[in-house]
């Protein structure tokens, strides 16, 4: 009767031992794919402490002690039943420092992470595209997190200044890319990595202690078209930025005298969309790209070679060096160069800091083609040197004057010469666009 009672005291102790077993709130939430048998991945605890993983319903929850030898704990586990299903898994995550997992079909999304130890999570050459979000914003001490040949979309990263480096690139097989990840939010990253990615604009202002910068081949069609701050980084050593759709201003300089020239790649540079705001009537303002210095050890002066179509079915030519004004990367246009409404324009450029920046070797890149509308210049005069030749709208056409005697041109917005005369005048014109050019060389444009 005594050893039947102390059996089964025994046995209820040890129910109430492994009952007692929980996982914390600090913890991963693993999904693991259907029909797995097994999962693994390797871990770190702090000071050596045991892990605890619960493997989910009919599983149940499995210690593991730790490798004492200060090398990583491998973890793995076989299913007492393979489920048809996605099921989940949770490691606890309040003494883990290190997660790795690496090559594993078994898990194919990190749902949940929330840890105040954790500093190096690494999930590699998991496909991750059916969770292809990623929320690490509950640790606050992560150092290092790579998604590399995951095929991630989204990374969400703690607000922290403890983040060193963030990486990631699409599966083995090319799906997913890197759509959206808040970097601003880790003003101490030295080290960001993303490839294949599918972003317009990347924001490095609050980045500038990177060494690093990495974002190259993108997806198709999804090359950066900015990056915000990047003049502004000026420790780096290492730069692949190649195959996107940068310019002269969008592309770091080389500041580090030490840093091989080999490790400052950007070259297969599409087309340079202009942004509007730089385009107004007949003017294209460039000046960002003028002066530049690139792989150089001064600032490099940018040649702009602009060609044009008369009409959308015109083959291109060179814009005449007379129908056209320039100052700092700055170009107005006559408007005689168009037959129609819109003036066709796009313009190669060539900068000595940046050799080999086109695409197959070439030292040019060049902008896409910019529809300037004449109806848009939306002014009443402008001069180009306003101490020589001016301008101005009148009720019934225009005031011509100048500091010295000479004829003066007006050309209607089909290029014909509605008035020829000497100046000062004051000259009858119909409502409508007009291009005023004096016999030294000054113009501007009217409307009225």
């Amino acid at each position: 009767m005594m050893k039947n009672l102390l059996v089964s005291a025994l046995f209820l102790s040890c129910v109430k031992l492994v009952s007692a077993q929980t996982i914390p709130s600090e913890r991963v939430v693993l999904s693991i794919a259907p029909n797995a048998t097994d999962v693994s991945f390797v871990v770190r605890t702090d000071a050596n402490a045991p892990l605890v993983c619960n493997f989910g319903e009919n599983e149940g929850i499995k210690t593991f002690n730790a490798a004492t030898d200060g090398s990583l704990t491998k973890v793995e586990y076989t299913f007492v039943y393979a489920s048809p299903n996605e099921r989940t898994i949770e490691v606890a995550a309040d003494k883990l420092v290190t997660l790795r997992i690496v090559q594993k079909k078994q898990v194919n999304g990190v749902l949940e992470v929330k840890s105040s130890v954790l500093q190096n999570l690494n999930v590699d050459y998991v496909d991750l595209v059916k969770h292809n979000k990623v929320d690490v914003t509950q640790c606050p001490n992560l150092e290092v997190l790579t998604l590399t040949f995951t095929g991630v979309e989204e990374i969400v990263l703690p607000k922290s200044d403890m983040l060193k480096s963030v990486q990631a690139s699409p599966t083995i097989l090319g799906q997913g890319s890197l759509k959206k990840v808040n970097n601003w939010d880790a003003p101490n990253l030295t080290q960001i990595g993303f490839v294949g990615a599918s972003i317009d604009t990347l924001d490095v202002r609050n980045n500038t202690h990177l060494t690093s910068l990495i974002c190259s081949l993108p997806a198709k069609n999804k090359g950066l078209r900015g990056i915000k701050g990047a003049k502004k980084l000026k420790e780096l050593t290492m730069l692949d930025v190649r195959g996107n759709n940068l310019a002269f201003d969008q592309i770091p300089d080389r500041y580090v005298v030490d840093a091989p020239l080999e490790d400052f790649r950007y070259s297969s540079q599409g087309s340079y969309l202009v942004p509007k705001s730089k385009m107004d009537g007949l003017s294209v303002d460039l000046s960002d790209l003028f002066f530049t210095r690139g792989i150089s050890t001064v600032r490099e002066k940018t040649e702009f070679v602009w060609k044009y179509k008369a009409n959308e079915t015109a083959a291109y030519q060179p814009v005449p060096a007379d129908m056209m004004t320039s100052e700092s990367g700055k170009f107005t246009f006559d408007a005689s160069l168009s037959e129609d409404e819109v003036l066709r324009v796009y313009c190669t450029m060539r900068n000595g800091g940046y050799p080999g920046i086109g695409v197959k070797g070439k030292n040019t890149i060049s902008t896409y083609m910019l529809k300037l509308d004449k109806t848009a210049a939306g002014i009443s005069g402008v001069t180009a040197n306003a101490s020589s030749f001016v301008v101005s709208a009148t009720d019934t056409g225009c005031r011509i004057e100048s500091s010295k005697p000479q004829k003066a041109t007006v050309y209607g917005i089909d290029g014909k010469i509605v008035w020829l005369g000497q100046v000062p005048a004051l000259v009858d014109l119909e409502r409508g666009i007009y291009v005023v050019r004096s016999e030294s060389g000054d113009y501007m444009k009217l409307m009225r």
